[in-house]
């Protein structure tokens, strides 16, 4: 599941995931540390305050500084100063430094006799004017405290939380990089299916995994669209093969007659043969226009313009030519004005269609109607032949279809009449169909917008 020059949906989804989980735990342990630091801090600056509060009581009442505090407690710093800001007593840690009233800091570091410095948290406390001891009287009680044991607890919870942030982020990794291969296992077995199909296995089909999320909705899409392109090639191949055979038979004849001629130029009826001939010609020169048609609908460059067509003069024409050809009685009582915008050589096109296959099949009369209904110009062709059978409705308008093959062949149909004339209907945005016609046989309706 690579790209090309990059990295992969399931390594970059992964890297993604670790670096927001990362960034989050990065935030949550500083966060957290910071919050420890400063309670472990507030926590011995409250010990600090209420050590100085008991110290500066025991000593108004009298205590002396030996017997207050623990002058050697390693762990507490204890600094006695006067009115005037004079030392007068300090515990073994508090012993040679500065006055720390006169600092102002609440925190000191001081360098022990090994070299090493030790931070002590400072809380003071002022001795009342009436205290027993005459120097101590307005006097300050300064106090430290040890931070070796925060600063301890510290270390320790930031190794803690820097290991347990770490495993939870290998944690997260793996199980994103986990899930995500597991997601996209189906996608690239489809991947390799969808390799292995080409222009003469399109029977093939990708695999598709249970369930309805989005892998399984793409795979029946996709399958769906292979069944469609599938469905096209066929009917292209059909296509291809049908006109072929289509073709062939007007050039047979048109070869057998040039022949004819030439091996007998004094025995043959050149006027006979020329008519043949002609009619074989007009026969394959519409067959060559009715692919084209078709090939131009295809390709999507089957566009007719707006411009205003009348129907009833269509049908009109039709009728003349029908009449004029003397086979069958036309009824045009049904033709009204209708008049819709279209691409005229198309619409003719399709008329001339639906009237000749209307003629092939009729046993005596054909008739022709018009008029529009709900915001369509309707037009009619009904013949009184042996109609169409219902299950065939649907697939007289494939290409090449025909019902009868030996009576269209002699009367001159190819099986692309009514395909023509559904993707006229189609691209003037209307459609037809057929039904059965009040005379017994059968009736195409062509339905066209008006606007």
């Amino acid at each position: 599941m690579a790209e090309r020059g990059g990295m992969s949906v399931r390594a970059r989804t992964t890297l993604a995931a670790a670096a927001v989980v990362g960034v989050v735990l990065v935030l949550a342990v500083a966060l957290g540390l910071r919050y420890l630091s400063a309670s472990l801090t507030g926590e011995a600056q409250a010990m600090a305050e209420a050590r100085a509060l008991a110290v500066a009581d025991q000593l108004e009442r009298g205590g002396h500084l030996l017997t207050v505090v623990d002058l050697d407690d390693p762990e507490e710093l204890v600094q006695v100063v006067d009115a005037q800001d004079t030392e007068v007593g300090a515990s073994a840690s508090g012993r040679g430094l500065p006055v720390l009233t006169s600092l102002g800091a609440d925190r000191i570091s001081v360098r022990e006799a090994d070299g090493s410095a030790r931070s002590y948290v400072l809380a003071t406390a002022t001795m009342a004017d009436d205290a027993e001891a005459a120097d101590l009287r307005g006097g300050t009680v300064v106090v430290g405290r040890a931070l070796d044991s925060t600063q301890q607890v510290q270390v320790g919870a930031t190794i803690a939380l820097v290991a347990g942030a770490a495993a939870l982020l290998a944690l997260v990794t793996g199980t994103t990089w986990w899930l995500v291969g597991r997601a996209l296992r189906p996608v690239e077995r489809m991947r390799e299916q969808a390799d292995a199909i080409s222009h003469r296995q399109l029977d093939l089909r990708l695999p598709t995994p249970a369930g309805d999320d989005e892998v399984a909705r793409l795979a029946r899409t996709l399958n769906a669209m292979l069944d469609r392109l599938d469905s096209s090639a066929r009917a292209q191949r059909r296509f291809v093969s049908d006109a072929s055979h289509e073709l062939r038979t007007p050039l047979s004849v048109i070869r057998q007659n040039a022949e004819l001629v030439l091996a007998y130029p004094d025995r043959v009826d050149t006027a006979e043969l020329s008519r043949g001939t002609v009619a074989e010609v007009e026969r394959m020169r519409e067959l060559v226009d009715g692919l084209l048609v078709l090939a131009r609908s295809d390709e999507q460059r089957l566009r007719p313009g707006r411009t205003p067509v009348d129907l009833d003069d269509l049908l009109l024409a039709e009728a003349s030519r029908l009449r004029a050809a003397g086979r069958v009685r036309v009824d045009i009582s049904g033709v009204g004005a209708v008049q819709v915008p279209g691409d005229p050589a198309l619409l003719a096109r399709a008329v001339r269609n639906l009237a000749d296959n209307a003629a092939r099949h009729a046993t005596g009369l054909v008739t022709l109607r018009c008029a529009e209904v709900d915001g369509w110009g309707v037009l009619d062709v009904d013949d009184d032949g042996a109609g169409v059978p219902e299950p065939e409705r649907a697939r007289i308008f494939d290409r090449f279809v025909r019902l009868d093959e030996a009576r269209a062949r002699d009367t001159g149909g190819s099986g692309l009449g009514l395909a023509i004339v559904r993707e006229v209907a189609q691209a003037h945005g209307g459609d037809v169909r057929v039904c059965e016609s009040l005379t017994g046989g059968a009736r195409f309706r062509l339905r066209l917008p008006l606007g």
